[in-house]
């Protein structure tokens, strides 16, 4: 797919996901949808090494 972004989330997209994160839970596609051109197994990756730099 030409339109996916690869690589870090900028500090917008993380935002963006913590917020949503705290809105819909787990719901990893869900919070994808909300972010084009990015996956829902990259939110994965990214949510499951925030939590583990958090704790």
């Amino acid at each position: 797919m030409p339109d996916l972004k690869m690589g870090c989330f900028s500090e917008q997209e993380e935002c963006i996901i913590i917020d949503l994160h705290i809105i819909l839970g787990s719901r990893r596609s869900q919070i994808a949808k909300h972010l084009p051109g990015r996956t829902d197994n990259e939110v994965t990756n990214f949510l499951n090494s925030f939590i583990t730099k958090k704790t």
